[in-house]
């Protein structure tokens, strides 16, 4: 059976410096969460970050679980960076209110 939606996939998001520690990314990856749900239904996310920059505690604080990850996969020119895998298990609304 195909799959009913194309995959959706973006390739960076950030919050400009200046605007950092304002809600500003939570209050997208909340949106980015609610568009899966009900405009695409989807049942979970993924994404994939590079370690040592504050990402992990970000995404979690999110409600994003790390699923996997790739030890020195990045190589760069301040050192090897672990490639870290996150996924979101997403609360379908229908379910909710079949559930309860």
């Amino acid at each position: 059976m195909p799959f009913p939606f194309p995959p959706v996939s973006n390739e960076q998001v950030r919050t400009a410096l200046g605007f950092r520690k304002h809600g500003i990314g939570r209050a997208l990856m909340t949106e980015v969460a609610r568009a899966a749900t009900e405009e695409f239904a989807l049942e979970q996310l993924h994404l994939d970050l590079r370690s040592g920059m504050g990402l992990e505690d970000f995404y979690q604080s999110c409600g994003w679980k790390e699923i996997g990850r790739w030890p020195a996969a990045l190589r760069l020119p301040e050192g090897d960076r672990d490639e870290v895998l996150m996924a979101l298990i997403l609360n379908r609304a229908s379910e909710a209110t079949t559930t309860a």
